[in-house]
């Protein structure tokens, strides 16, 4: 799913409204609680900020609006467990979770914060990294109050030259992303949606290494067991037996 041409202008307008352009006051967007990429998400599912940071219970809610709280996470979704227990007792749930698409990663000097390289990541993300945050909340799947939103996000990521290694890169800290395009969005929100990441090429049954090569992701970036774990959880597939060592699934629910 791609931006329509309404969705395509509000998102430049709040790249516009959100992020400070001119490099000598870059370190403006350093000193604030909030990333820059989160800041842009949050701001472009709710511009109006009388309902964004909203006491939820203990919980404060990135977006609360007509009883949906939206959330944006872009790492570390096990830190929604607690969250999502709570809320989604009382409220539908929306998780927004971005998936680095093309990356440019820009080089900074550690002393003078000014830029020295910028380098085109070889790696295009694709939404089955998503798994890698939702096995954290593999028991929350499946509740019909939850639904994932993903997107596919072109963007700059800011790192400083303070690792080590040639040229101080292995190990250095990243700054900030910048977004730059929106290039896909995938919701998630029955396990029907799921079969998205079942492609028509699949044999009957299969096993996660036919996943891997129908996918057509490199198993470096993406555990094919842990997605067939989440979706048989799910009652995307069923688990139906042994080849070899290698579970066999098939599509659908075996409940079903």
């Amino acid at each position: 799913m791609t931006l329509t041409a309404e969705e395509e202008a509000r998102w430049q307008a709040v790249k516009d409204r959100v992020i400070t352009l001119d490099p000598k006051v870059r370190d403006g967007i350093g000193v604030q609680k909030e990333k820059t990429l989160h800041a842009v998400l949050k701001n472009y599912y709710e511009p109006d900020r009388a309902f964004q940071e909203v006491p939820v219970g203990p919980f404060i809610a990135d977006i609360l609006r007509g009883g949906t709280v939206t959330e944006i996470q872009t790492a570390n979704m096990i830190h929604m467990r607690d969250k999502l227990s709570f809320m989604l007792k009382e409220h539908d749930v929306r998780i927004v979770y971005p998936i680095p698409h093309k990356k440019w990663v820009v080089w900074l000097d550690p002393e003078s914060g000014l830029p020295v390289k910028k380098n085109k990541s070889p790696y295009t993300g694709t939404f089955y990294q998503a798994f890698r945050e939702l096995f954290w909340i593999d028991m929350y799947l499946g509740n019909p109050r939850l639904t994932i939103d993903l997107l596919l996000i072109d963007l700059e990521e800011y790192r400083f030259l303070d690792g080590w290694g040639t040229g101080g890169k292995r190990g250095s800290h990243r700054f900030d992303q910048l977004p730059l395009s929106i290039e896909g969005r995938l919701v998630l929100k029955s396990p029907s949606d799921y079969n998205y990441f079942l492609p028509d090429t699949l044999p009957s049954p299969f096993t996660s290494k036919d996943l891997a090569a129908a996918a057509g992701v490199k198993r470096q970036s993406v555990v094919y067991s842990s997605i067939l774990k989440i979706l048989t959880d799910i009652g995307t597939v069923s688990r139906v037996g042994k080849k070899g060592n290698a579970y066999l699934y098939t599509k659908g629910s075996s409940a079903s």
